[in-house]
């Protein structure tokens, strides 16, 4: 991946085998939203495979490259859903009346998207490496996916949810000990878009220290 930086250090330019991406740095951190309803049409393996890429530029402590990910598309997404419908059949702090209605909606979820990226972090067994820097080395994996996806003109959303990290779903992602899911990228071209909200002011959460 060739990146030529313009004098302006906002500026960038990106050439993904074809790809060119162009634009504000700062004005895709302010226009990216998440979306919840997505059309049916399959976004192409090279525009996936390049959010990837991008992913894979986060920052990264002493090199330990957590990040993991596997996309789900077609019948693998029902399949998903059945790991979280019984995720939810086996939590006890769940009612039995709720839990029906629960476990449905949730296993159609993943149907909602044409693709899903799940992504984990696998852990470093240094002692020297702590665990909290491969979480947010894994975190900031997923903004980058995000942004780069947004810059494609697709839409994501990031979910997570109480059975992140549930037995049916480890076991579905067939995730060792030391694996840890960050959550679920929902990915596909917007039905909708969000109406823009303005954030909080940095202002209103900074302090200067001199």
């Amino acid at each position: 991946m060739d990146r030529l930086y313009d004098k302006n250090w906002l500026e960038i330019d990106f050439d993904f085998g074809g790809i060119q991406m162009s634009t504000s740095v700062f004005d895709t951190v302010c226009k990216r939203r998440s979306v919840k309803k997505f059309k049916s049409e399959m976004p192409s393996r090279t525009y996936i495979e390049k959010i990837l890429e991008a992913a894979t530029w986060a920052p990264n402590h002493r090199k330990t490259y957590p990040w993991r990910f596997s996309v789900l598309t077609g019948t693998s997404r029902e399949q998903f859903g059945n790991a979280l419908k019984q995720s939810i059949q086996e939590d006890v702090e769940i009612n039995l009346l709720h839990k029906t209605a629960k476990s449905f909606s949730e296993s159609k979820k993943p149907l909602t998207a044409p693709v899903i990226i799940v992504v984990w972090i696998s852990s470093s067994m240094n002692d020297r490496i702590l665990y909290e820097e491969d979480l947010l080395s894994g975190a900031a994996a997923i903004q980058n996916l995000m942004l780069a996806a947004h810059e494609l003109q697709l839409g994501t959303i990031w979910r997570t949810g109480k059975w992140l990290n549930s037995n049916p779903v480890r076991d579905f992602f067939s995730l060792s000990s030391s694996d840890h899911i960050l959550g679920f990228i929902y990915l596909g071209y917007p039905e909708e878009v969000p109406v823009r909200q303005k954030s909080i002011s940095w202002e209103e959460i900074t302090t200067w220290l001199e």
